[in-house]
């Protein structure tokens, strides 16, 4: 049984003064590259050198990363405790390795070759304004007091632009006028959710021993595994007179717990779910482990927003307690809203699952059944 989570991990200024110290080294062989690179290819238009020579030394006073893109503005900060937090998303933990790609990023981001000053030309390279809905993403670099020590407009990137294992992005620097193809890789996410963990819940189907589906108008159903390590479902009780339209549709309840990933993430003060919830799901796990769903109402794209609650059977054992707590832990602040595929099972009745038995004419004319 396994438990992703990664979202949001804690580092500590440890960890950014370590991070500040490798950049450093990189940097210094960015910079024999560079130099190198620059002897090579004199007859080219370059500024040569680091974009932004002070910010390896500079790592551990990040607190503050802004994101503009879309037409759209958000932050990743530090949080009191070093975690990052994903302003974008409603402070949802950030992942660290993300923070990690971007800084280290630009750190390293080296100038290659000088381009256009024209301001009508900056869309084709996407390095015109953020603001205007474009292309194009600004990201801003401050210390907790709000100093700046990065800010530039990110643009068009790909790997081996300027040559086979040597990725390039087009850029601008806020108080400059003229785009610039860098030489590096930032690692940069536009979509705020992306900054995130977006994994919710990661429970393997064969660990699932029951689960039982409760619609808000009072139908049940319940599905169980008849001993661990069984390959199928059975509904429980069987019907008499009924079955199964696809065993894979059965099965497939089992693993709603299953690598969930989330589109949208929002506080649990901010959720607005029904009492009786739409949808109640519960799955208990052969070490006693007990995941409960509440869902809401499905919206016009099939999208469900649930809240996860966890706790241990009566016979649990203190690893399994733990876990328990753990999940409770951190899904409790929470609601998520779960993709069209995902929330199709949580809202499964009888009827989707089985119908008759239907008579079947023998060879002598007499009713069958099948």
């Amino acid at each position: 049984m396994s438990l992703d989570q990664s979202a949001g991990g804690r580092r500590g200024l440890r960890a950014l003064a370590v991070l500040a110290v490798v950049t450093v080294i990189a940097v210094i062989a960015a910079g024999i590259a560079i130099n190198n690179r620059i002897e090579r290819t004199a007859a080219t238009a370059t500024g040569g050198g680091l974009v932004f020579p002070q910010l390896g030394a500079q790592l551990d006073q990040v607190a503050k990363i802004t994101v503009a893109s879309g037409g759209k503005t958000y932050e990743i900060t530090r949080s009191t405790t070093d975690e990052w937090i994903n302003g974008g998303l409603h402070g949802y933990p950030a992942r660290f390795d993300r923070v990690r790609d971007l800084l280290t990023g630009l750190a390293t981001l080296s100038r290659y070759e000088a381009k256009t000053a024209r301001v009508d030309r900056f869309k084709r390279l996407n390095v015109d304004d953020p603001k205007l809905g474009a292309g194009s993403t600004g990201i801003t670099l401050a210390d907790e007091g709000g100093s700046v020590l990065a800010d530039l407009i990110v643009g068009k990137t790909r790997a081996g632009l300027i040559g086979a294992g040597r990725d390039g992005v087009y850029i601008r620097l806020r108080d400059e006028d003229r785009a610039w193809l860098a030489e590096g890789s930032l690692g940069l996410e536009r979509d705020p959710a992306d900054w995130s963990d977006r994994t919710a819940m990661n429970i393997a189907r064969e660990d699932i021993a029951t689960v039982t589906l409760t619609q808000a108008e009072g139908s049940s159903i319940t599905v169980a595994r008849a001993e661990e390590g069984a390959a199928d479902l059975e509904l429980v009780p069987a019907r008499e007179g009924r079955k199964l339209k696809s065993r894979s549709t059965l099965n497939g309840i089992g693993s709603a717990l299953e690598t969930v990933t989330f589109d949208d993430v929002r506080p649990a003060a901010e959720a607005d779910l029904p009492d009786p919830p739409a949808s109640l799901a519960t799955f208990t796990t052969f070490d006693g482990l007990i995941i409960t769903l509440r869902a809401g109402e499905p919206d016009e794209d099939g999208r469900t927003l649930v809240r996860f609650a966890a706790e241990p059977a009566a016979d649990a054992s203190d690893e399994t307690k733990q876990q328990a707590a753990e999940i409770e832990q951190r899904f409790a602040p929470w609601a998520y809203v779960l993709g069209k595929f995902r929330s199709d099972k949580l809202r499964l009745t009888e009827d989707d699952l089985l119908e008759p038995v239907e008579a079947a004419e023998s060879d002598d004319g007499s009713a069958a059944s099948n």
